[in-house]
């Protein structure tokens, strides 16, 4: 599942910038369809981290949050030499990972369906039964 559409990374990042990423400045018109990749293959990165505590792909609705960590992927791997604020660019990718790691460790929850709560427990619960002990004589 997508957890990102061009639009969303047009209005996160404006349309000439995407436009720029999507087609490498090769042309001027816009490549839906390296967008569409790239946001599949960083959904596919995003999902690698919440496997750990959530089913994956996650199910709608999907936090926003999980869009802008998703976005913020593509942007970072479509991202070359010829863009001029690259540094920005890397420095919130290095946070979107750190935080993918919090939530895959447990410090941070994500706001949704298929959570851990923290009434539910995975651990195994044994239950012997009852034994009789009466005797027999």
């Amino acid at each position: 599942m997508a957890y990102a559409t061009v639009e969303n990374l047009f209005s996160l990042f404006g349309e000439e910038e995407i436009n720029l990423l999507s087609n490498r400045g090769a042309s001027q018109e816009l490549n839906r369809e390296a967008l569409e990749a790239a946001i599949a293959y960083a959904a596919s990165e995003v999902d690698s981290y919440l496997a750990a505590r959530y089913a994956v792909p996650l199910t709608d609705p999907v936090p926003p949050v999980v869009m802008m960590v998703t976005a913020d992927i593509v942007r970072y791997r479509l991202t070359s030499g010829d863009v001029s604020e690259k540094d920005a660019i890397v420095a919130r990718y290095k946070t979107t990972v750190a935080w993918l790691r919090d939530v895959a460790s447990g410090v941070v929850s994500l706001p949704c369906a298929g959570a851990s709560s923290g009434g539910a427990s995975d651990n195994v619960e044994i239950d012997a039964g009852a034994r009789d002990w009466t005797c027999r004589a």
